[in-house]
Parts: C-alpha cells; sequence; structure tokens
C-alpha cells in the first residue's frame, strides 16, 4: 500500500486549514471519491492517498494541475511586450490628449501672434524675426505695408474671446 497521509498533515502540506479538507471532502464528493483519494482509519478518521494529495493539490491551484502550472511559461519576458499589446490603446488615447492640446496651442499661439501684429513692428524688425524663424522675405514691399492681421484664422484667444 502506498503512503497515506492525516489531515494535519495534507493541510501542513498545502497550506490551507484542516476544515477545508473536511468542507472540499463533503462538497466535492464528485471529483474526492473514497478508496481512490481518501480511506477510512481504523479509528474512522480521513487518511488521504498521493492521489488524493495530487487532487486536493489541484483544488488549491483553482482547477489547474501542478504539471499545468509547473510547465507553464510566459511566451516572453521581454518588457517590450506590453508595449506592443497595448499600443492600440496608447495610440487612441495619445490622439485624443493631442489633438485637444493643439487646438488649445493653436488658439493660444494664434492670439498671441494677432496681439504682436498688432504692435507696431519695423520693416528691420520684421526681417529680423523672420530670419529667426528660418524665412526670407519673398516680397518686400509686403513688409512695408504693415501687419495685416486678416491673414490669420478666426478662432479664440488665450482668454477665450473669439477674434
Amino acid at each position: 500500500m502506498s503512503d497515506v497521509y492525516s489531515n494535519q498533515q495534507v493541510a501542513e502540506l498545502l497550506g490551507i486549514k484542516e476544515g477545508t479538507l473536511r468542507t472540499w471532502k463533503a462538497r466535492k464528493s464528485e471529483q474526492i471519491q473514497e478508496n481512490t483519494h481518501w480511506v477510512k482509519s481504523s479509528d474512522g478518521g480521513t487518511l488521504w492517498t498521493e492521489t488524493g494529495v495530487e487532487m486536493l493539490r489541484h483544488l488549491c491551484n483553482g482547477g489547474v494541475s501542478t504539471t499545468e502550472t509547473a510547465s507553464f511559461q510566459p511566451e516572453t519576458d521581454d518588457p517590450t511586450d506590453l508595449t506592443i499589446r497595448y499600443t492600440p490603446i496608447i495610440e487612441t488615447v495619445s490622439d485624443a490628449i493631442a489633438n485637444q492640446i493643439l487646438s488649445r496651442i493653436d488658439a493660444t499661439v494664434t492670439g498671441r501672434v494677432k496681439q504682436h501684429l498688432t504692435k507696431p513692428v519695423s520693416t528691420l524688425e520684421r526681417v529680423s524675426l523672420l530670419s529667426q524663424l528660418g524665412l526670407k522675405p519673398a516680397n518686400p514691399e509686403l513688409l512695408l505695408q504693415g501687419n495685416n492681421t486678416n491673414y490669420l484664422p478666426q478662432g479664440d484667444n488665450e482668454n477665450g474671446d473669439h477674434v
């Protein structure tokens, strides 16, 4: 006869309470069968067979056998897998945030540009500003005509006022 174990020994081995063993034995009689998983001792107690211990271990693992848990290995430990897995979500959230930020930036920048254009600027300052921006004035006559805000798109300034 193979080894048999008491409730106390099995409970210690599996890290569960003896009461849990008794509950499982009563409630899971289809899975935990007498003379296969457990036997009665001469004093009427329960002794667990090695097959019974494996069945209980299976139940402790939430119904996953120990061979399944031992052989389970994640496909890879590469941290970029999460990035790849969640890329569609990241892109969707990023697009939503970017669109909101861009619309606010556009309104703020447009409002500030309009403010600066309403101030008189000399031709030299205009040419200097264009040079700093990496632009060359294509038609110097347009610079001499003064500031023209009609070329800027309509929108809200940074104060929320429609301009």
